[in-house]
């Protein structure tokens, strides 16, 4: 093979390796990188006591962020938890506001964050709920980009052959002039 071919096809096979989504890195500690969406974001104002859920569409494989945030107006709660479940039980025990709970999920499905507050006599509240995913990276784009420049190693250590020569390549032709090696 020539040097041409070799470059031509090291650079398919990387190029082929390492198509795939753009990803992104999450600002969140302790998170994967890969594309962030966010799926609640809601700020609600209580009067006294209440329990809210939220809905949460799961796309597909990755991690769940779910904050709560007491914002303290006009008053703060004097109990404010939050809990995550799915049709069937409770995923998150209600958890203190202020907690970032993380989820590792395999699979799309539909969760539910569940907040209760509590407010003093006549007072109001206003907290914040915020639920981020991350989708699990796709690992074949690693594997791709590792098996092209493995390719290429061994392509070029195959190419590569150690030229022998012997002392009579060296010795000099019946007319005494030193031949050369070639």
């Amino acid at each position: 093979m020539n040097r041409k071919l070799l470059f031509l096809l090291s650079l398919a096979f990387t190029l082929i390796g390492s198509y795939g989504g753009s990803a992104q890195a999450s600002s969140e500690s302790g998170s994967a990188i890969g594309n962030v969406t966010v799926l609640a974001s809601e700020s609600v104002l209580l009067q006294e006591s209440g329990a809210t859920t939220t809905s949460l569409a799961i796309p597909g494989a990755g991690e769940l962020f779910v904050t709560l945030t007491d914002l303290q107006f006009p008053t703060s709660f004097s109990s404010l938890q939050y809990a995550v479940s799915n049709a069937i039980d409770t995923l998150v025990a209600p958890t203190n506001a202020g907690t970032t709970t993380t989820l590792d999920l395999t699979a799309p499905t539909t969760l539910y964050a569940n907040v209760f507050a509590t407010v003093g006599q006549g007072g109001a509240g206003l907290y914040n709920l915020t639920a981020t995913f991350v989708s699990a990276v796709p690992l074949p784009d690693s594997i791709g980009l590792l098996a092209s420049g493995g390719l290429l190693i061994g392509l070029l250590v195959l190419r590569r052959k150690p030229v022998r020569r012997s002392w009579a390549d060296y010795a000099g032709d019946e007319t005494g002039n030193a031949a050369v090696p070639g």
